[in-house]
This record gives C-alpha cells, structure tokens and sequence, in this order.
C-alpha cells in the first residue's frame, strides 16, 4: 500500500497533468454517485483548431439523466460533438458560454461550470 500511495505521490510530483490512480471501487462509487444525479450532466473536453482556438467541445462523460434526455446510451453519446447531443438549445450562445468558461479557468485557475437548459 505504501509503495503504491509513493509511485502515485512520485507521478504526480513529475507529471502535475497525469490522472489520479483511483482503486476500482472508488471509480464505481464515482460512476454511481455522478448517474444518480436527478439533473442531465455532460462532460466535455474542448477541441482546438491549429491556432489554439476552441472550435468544438466533445463529450467525454454523461450521467444517466444527460443520457434519457439525449435519447441515447452512454457508448452512443461519448466522443460526439455536444451541440450534435442538444440540437435544440441555442448553439452559439452554449458554444460562446462553454469558450468564455474555459478561458477564464485557463486564466484564473478557477474552473465554473455553466449551466444549459437541455
């Protein structure tokens, strides 16, 4: 056990950007405790074009509720464009609010999230 929490401390320590090592049960509480969330919950990562600019945001992750809402399975819902998984929210607006978030945590170090009626 010791051994393990010093090669995490030691990767981290190295690698301030590498994933925290998470047991199995902990990732299965996490994955529980984030699709018992009665509200729909996206996570997404921002796709940038050559010049550094944000052009798209990919899903990475849902809760069951963002899932029922979007009318699909996890599996069919990862790795799609968000706004082709809400066609009918207004998509400039959610783009803009989903860029200005990831500018001001790039810049304060403060991440926000924003909130979309989906």
């Amino acid at each position: 056990m010791r051994a393990e929490r010093s090669a995490a401390a030691a990767r981290t320590d190295l690698d301030p950007f590498a994933p925290p090592l998470h047991s199995r049960a902990t990732s299965e509480r996490l994955r529980l405790a984030f699709d018992g969330l009665p509200d729909p919950y996206l996570i997404a990562t921002a796709a940038r074009d050559q010049t550094g600019r944000i052009v798209d945001f990919r899903c990475v992750d849902a809760n069951r509720a963002a899932c029922e809402q979007i009318g699909s399975d996890l599996d069919d819902v990862l790795d799609r464009d968000v706004l082709d998984l809400v066609p009918d929210i207004d998509c400039a607006a959610l783009h803009a609010d989903c860029v200005r978030m990831v500018d001001e945590a790039t810049r304060t170090g403060v991440f926000v999230p924003i909130s979309a009626d989906i």
